[in-house]
């Protein structure tokens, strides 16, 4: 069966004219490949029966919505029987059953909202796929995996009502269908129109750029006017300030050397800037500040070299402390442990361990004594021991003693017998010596059944009954036991001996590398300490310590000389609070430390304040200093300048009059920014409206382009196949103009002559033309699986010839043998008023061997099935 969407029936409710019926196209067919054609009257209930496809596979019903959106009624009267069959119904509902990828499947679409105009959008009805409502894309889109419910109407139905819009439309009306046909610049063209305009209403972009020439643009210039009058009195007011004993006074006071590159001299003039006073102020103490941190780096970079050497002394003596109680004091107390440490690898240890650990638990397997036995005790030893190991050699002779056990245990063999007296007999003759030794050794019972009374001498004298009746013959045997019994006990003990010295020499073994372990990790945090200083614990000896501890000792200074430069820098960083500059507490940094708290300080401590001030000085240092060179400038002249600045900054400040017009300006300032920004912002998007609509109009030709070299050669050739008698050559789609390229429908004469095809084409011909576009498009979509076309009535204009082509041209595309997959259409639904042509129709599809239903409508919704 073909895998392709195939239509079997339709089942409908309450839709249109349709009360409740059913169409069964292809009943008892298995093929449902074919045309399906509707013949009657008009008024009978065709189209509506295409409407009621079309609602429930798109949601909508184009020609209505189109017709209802053209009327735009309001009134609810009018809003009736718009979609439904009974107004007193609610629902409408339309199922249709189909085939896809050979699966059936049942698709059904229900409405039951008051506003019937509501069911021309998909969103308000339901969609249900095998009895599951679908959601998201609820259209037929979500079974085809493409979208084809937006484009149906254009693309998929065929009518007479829409033949006759090519002729009626204009020439820019004609782009427009053709772009609707070919699916391509529709919404390009609607955008493009809605930032251009269309005819007489105006666009996005003129009603934006008019809005800008006579809001935004002089609203901004008018603000910026203003403010520059403001600016320029502002300075006329500074430089007639500037004049004055106070302010004069000031700035002729402030010294004119710079001490670095960018410094300004003071004055009252906004040339400089170009701004406000406020930038002014700016201006000032930011040069202000940058003067007092000069200052400060001045004044106190004596005091910064000393802390920086202070610093060193004292993570020498830092140094010094640290060595003696992480190194040189603990060896003393841990020098065995170390001793047994160095030279040793942990690493190597931990994997000496594991293997033993390994042999030990493979030695446990072999505690009995066996030929395998000995040789695996043989080979783990080779990790144990040495290969002159007396106990190895001793171990050696159990290989010949197994040779013999196991020659003595085959002739053995020779004297067994399954006669249980015999065995008996034979029981005591090889115990007789082991009894009389049990006995001497003064055990009174049987080792063999624990009784007293049974443990007399008669077991002697019945051994002895029992060699004589034996005879000499068992002698041999005999002898051949007591030898394998003695060869036993041999093996036994030879082989536990060397088992439990292997096994104790693991244990030993295993001893002294567990607790070299546990020095190593025990002495981790000594290991790390002498790292910290370089050394290596291998290397370590009461003699090495000693040399060390001179080195680092010989590096501190004298008590003296640190106590003399420790009250120099003190004196230096303590200010007018009597706390230290820049040195706060080590337990709490909001609170700075005075002279006395410092001097209780260890090293560490000392250190961590002394770090405090000098990151403070050298922060300052790289955020002010740049190229200037601090030794090269003058003190007093750094403070005679922050000194005057100071005076001017509070003098400007607490003028009224400047701090009223600043204020002025700072207002009209902010409605400037304001209007500069949405005059900006709106000019932006205009820019960028400009552009889409370039890049619009440059998507629109590349497209028209492409889609018209793709269908004209198709156009032509189906033209020229149904249209057989005409003064018309061919029908030719071209793209024409310079600048707005539009594509164009036009006619080639006999003559050779272009003439737009609008200007000489009849109504039947142009009829042809569109049948052509609509059979050029569905050409163009051979690949979709979707492949259901709809023919409304669409050939009432053209002439018998033409009509004749154009049937025969379906009955060869509809044939059997074109039935490959790879023709244009899989089902065609095609309505026709006239009873002729729908015999004519039947004839020719049933004298080809077309598969077909022929529903003949007999009156509205009534209908029969013709064979």
């Amino acid at each position: 069966m073909n895998s392709n969407f195939l239509i079997k029936d339709v089942e409908i409710k309450n839709f249109r004219g349709y009360s409740n019926q059913k169409f069964d196209f292809f009943k008892d067919k298995q093929d449902y490949r074919g045309l399906i054609l509707l013949g009657g009257p008009n008024g009978y209930g065709k189209t509506s029966l295409m409407d009621a496809i079309e609602w429930c596979f798109t949601g909508t019903v184009h020609r209505l919505k189109e017709d209802f959106g053209t009327r735009r009624d309001s009134n609810n009267k009018l809003l009736k029987s718009l979609i439904r069959n009974n107004p007193s119904d609610m629902e409408v509902w339309v199922k249709i059953n189909v085939s896809f990828n050979n699966e059936q499947l049942e698709l059904e679409r229900l409405f039951d909202q008051t506003d019937e105009s509501k069911a021309f959008y998909p969103e308000n009805s339901n969609f249900k796929v095998n009895g599951r409502l679908i959601k998201q894309k609820n259209t037929i889109d979500s079974i085809i995996g493409k979208p084809i419910a937006n484009d149906f109407y254009e693309r998929f139905t065929c009518s007479y009502e829409k033949n006759i819009t090519i002729y009626e439309k204009n020439r820019t009306d004609i782009y427009a269908m053709f772009s609707s046909f070919l699916g391509g610049t529709k919404d390009i063209q609607v955008a493009i129109g809605n930032l251009d305009g269309v005819e007489a209403n105006e666009g996005i972009i003129t009603k934006l750029e008019n809005k800008i020439n006579s809001d935004y643009k002089p609203s901004y210039i008018r603000l910026t006017d203003s403010y520059e009058k403001l600016e320029t009195k502002l300075g006329e007011l500074l430089k007639e300030k500037e004049t004055r004993d106070d302010i004069a006074e000031i700035i002729n006071d402030y010294p004119k050397d710079k001490v670095f590159d960018d410094e300004i001299i003071p004055s009252m003039s906004l040339h400089e800037i170009g701004e406000d006073i406020d930038k002014k102020l700016v201006q000032f103490k930011d040069q202000n500040n940058k003067l007092k941190n000069l200052s400060f780096l001045k004044e106190y970079s004596s005091v910064y070299h000393e802390s920086k050497s202070y610093k060193e002394i004292l993570e020498k003596e830092k140094k010094y402390n640290s060595f003696m109680q992480r190194v040189y004091q603990p060896y003393k107390l841990k020098e065995e442990d170390i001793q047994s440490i160095q030279g040793k690898n942990l690493e190597a240890i931990k994997s000496e361990k594991e293997i033993l650990e390994s042999i030990k638990i493979n030695i446990m397997k072999f505690q009995k004594p066996t030929k395998e036995g000995a040789l695996k005790l043989k080979e783990f030893s080779q990790e144990i021991i040495d290969k002159d190991d007396v106990h190895l050699a001793s171990f050696e002779k159990v290989e010949s003693l197994l040779l013999s056990h196991e020659s003595l245990s085959n002739q053995l063999e020779g004297f067994k017998t399954p006669d249980k007296a015999l065995n008996a007999l034979r029981m005591l003759i090889d115990h007789t010596e082991g009894f009389q030794i049990h006995r001497e050794n003064e055990h009174k019972a049987c080792p063999l059944c624990g009784s007293e009374e049974n443990f007399s001498n008669k077991e002697l004298e019945l051994a002895m009954v029992a060699r004589d009746v034996l005879g000499v013959v068992d002698e041999k045997r005999a002898e051949l036991q007591k030898k394998f019994d003695d060869c036993d006990l041999d093996i036994k003990e030879m082989y536990k001996t060397f088992y439990d010295y292997l096994f104790g020499k693991i244990g030993n073994t295993l001893l002294e590398l567990t607790k070299a372990i546990n020095n190593f990790t025990s002495l981790q945090p000594y290991i790390l300490g002498c790292a910290s200083f370089s050394m290596d614990i291998n290397q370590l000896d009461q003699s090495f310590l000693e040399k060390k501890q001179e080195e680092f000792k010989n590096q501190l200074e004298e008590e003296i000389v640190l106590a003399t430069l420790e009250t120099s820098i003190l004196e230096q960083l303590v200010t007018e609070q009597g706390v230290l500059l820049a040195i706060s507490s080590h337990h709490n940094q909001e609170q700075q430390v005075n002279i006395l708290e410092f001097k209780a300080f260890n090293a560490e401590d000392k250190i961590n304040g002394l770090t405090q001030f000098i990151d403070y000085y050298q922060k300052i240092l790289e955020n002010t200093t740049n190229s200037i060179d601090i030794k090269d400038i003058k003190l007093d002249l750094l403070v005679d300048k922050i000194i005057n600045l100071n005076k001017l900054i509070q003098l400007v400040e607490s003028d009224k009059e400047i701090q009223n017009f600043s204020s002025e300006m700072k207002e009209q300032k902010e409605l400037l920014n304001e209007s500069k920004r949405i005059y900006t912002r709106r000019q932006k998007e205009l820019d960028e409206f400009k552009r889409i609509s370039r890049e619009l109009k440059r998507l629109r030709v590349q497209w028209d382009k492409e889609k018209v070299d793709e269908i004209k050669e198709p156009l032509q050739k189906i033209y020229r196949r149904i249209n057989r008698h005409t003064n018309i050559k061919d029908i030719n789609l071209l793209i024409e103009g310079r600048t707005n390229k539009i594509a164009g429908l036009w006619a080639n004469t006999n003559e050779d002559e272009e003439i737009f095809a609008t200007n000489i084409l009849s109504a039947g011909q142009l009829s042809v033309v569109a049948l052509a576009i609509f059979i050029s498009v569905a050409l163009g979509q051979k690949e979709s699986p979707f492949k259901c076309y709809f023919m409304d009535d669409p050939i009432q204009t053209m002439d018998d010839l033409n009509i004749l082509s154009f049937i025969d041209l379906l009955r060869a595309e509809l044939a059997p043998e074109h039935q490959s997959g790879n023709q244009f259409v899989d089902q065609l639904f095609f309505t026709t008023c006239d009873e002729k042509l729908e015999r004519l129709i039947s004839h020719k599809m049933k004298s080809f061997g077309v598969n077909f239903s022929h529903v003949h409508f007999t009156g509205y919704g009534d209908f029969e099935m013709k064979v």
